[in-house]
């Protein structure tokens, strides 16, 4: 947008003064969002928000913060001089849904919190779920691509649609880098939340692992020492756990798998081998 334009955006809305159309300038050559959007925001702010917290809102606005700016004028006290009431219904005006493309009333705007673009809710609920549904990590505003938060999340789809997000979504920090770990049993995301602990457990099935080696739980070796005796053990095709093998034959796991130890196979029968079953203790 040339300067010119910019200066016929502002003339549609004549009630913000020098300070907020200078800020409302900067913050349209700062961010790729639409102008008319970032008009419209600021008026409603310099409507609604008391004018003990403005330097607030301008602030965070200067500083590209729209989420901060947008919490601002979310807990801002709902006007009473009828002056300004009539100043915030003269500011409502459609603006199209980034997903459908249709315009979007008023009462029907949804924003994000790390963004300013504008969403039908039910447009925004569907191509969430969708993106869960497709196991699409991060979820991220369809439009600026900025990630979406899990307070969004939450409110915007069902409470069995959040928590598979939950089970898929969940990253770990690990020396210092950011990790994402997977339980080998169920698949969900893992997350370690205490601090100088060597070993994590999935919240779903309970299985523990070393965040060292990321094998099972083994406290009376090392890491290294473990590894030796993996030769000496079969990883069950179920949950990934290692089983002592102490005789050819049908290995039954804790988890309650029962396999082949030859073949890996699921069986309580197999022409690998003589029929014997080997429990883990």
């Amino acid at each position: 947008m040339n300067l010119e334009e910019l200066k016929n955006s502002i003339r549609n809305y004549p009630r913000l003064n020098i300070l907020e159309a200078l800020i409302a300038g900067f913050v349209i050559g700062a961010t790729s969002l639409p102008a008319d959007l970032i008009l419209r925001f600021i008026a409603e702010g310099s409507a609604s928000i008391p004018q003990s917290k403005k330097v607030d809102f301008y602030g965070f606005l200067l500083q590209k913060n729209l989420s901060k700016a947008k919490e601002v004028l979310a807990t801002a006290k709902k006007p009473q001089n009828p002056c300004i009431i009539n100043s915030l219904q003269s500011l409502k005006q459609d603006f199209p849904c980034k997903i459908c493309k249709l315009t979007v009333p008023d009462s029907q705007i949804k924003y994000l919190e790390n963004c300013a673009d504008l969403f039908h809710s039910k447009c925004l609920k569907i191509y969430l779920e969708h993106q869960i549904e497709r196991q699409v990590y991060p979820l991220n505003c369809p439009e600026c691509k900025q990630e979406i938060t899990e307070n969004d999340i939450s409110k915007q789809v069902t409470e069995e649609y959040f928590i598979k997000h939950q089970q898929k979504g969940i990253f770990i920090a690990m020396n210092e880098q950011l990790c994402v770990l997977e339980c080998k049993n169920c698949g969900a995301k893992l997350e370690n939340y205490k601090e100088n602990t060597n070993r994590i457990m999935c919240p779903n099935c309970r299985i523990s692992y070393c965040l060292k080696c990321l094998m099972g739980i083994h406290d009376t070796k090392n890491c290294d020492e473990f590894r030796k005796t993996v030769p000496l053990m079969k990883k069950c095709p179920r949950c990934c756990e290692g089983v002592n093998v102490k005789k050819s034959g049908i290995l039954v796991c804790k988890c309650g798998a029962k396999f082949c130890s030859e073949c890996l196979n699921y069986s309580t029968h197999c022409k690998c081998l003589t029929l014997k079953t080997n429990k883990l203790v």
